[in-house]
């Protein structure tokens, strides 16, 4: 089975707790250095931090086109009411 092929089977619930736990992972090694203030592991977690967020972004991103993807066309998921109209006023 190819990579694409294992991405495109990946469930988009899957993909998203993925995205969460990479942009947790990247908030705590950002947050590192407010306990280790040297000059090293500041420039390490920023690189490292940024690189997970990135990362997280990028996999939000493909569950997203793949949740678009796999609609059917025609269905929506409105959340509120159905629109009402008025009726119409007759003309004179």
């Amino acid at each position: 089975m190819s990579f694409l092929a294992r991405i495109a089977h990946r469930s988009v619930t899957g993909l998203v707790r993925l995205a969460c736990r990479l942009a947790l992972a990247g908030l705590a090694v950002i947050t590192y250095p407010v306990f280790s203030p040297r000059a090293l592991p500041v420039v390490l977690s920023m690189s490292v931090g940024q690189a997970l967020g990135v990362g997280a972004f990028f996999v939000y991103l493909l569950a997203v086109v793949l949740d678009v993807a796999r609609r059917e066309p025609g269905l929506t998921d409105a959340v509120g009411p159905p629109s009402i109209r008025s009726p119409r006023a007759p003309e004179p």
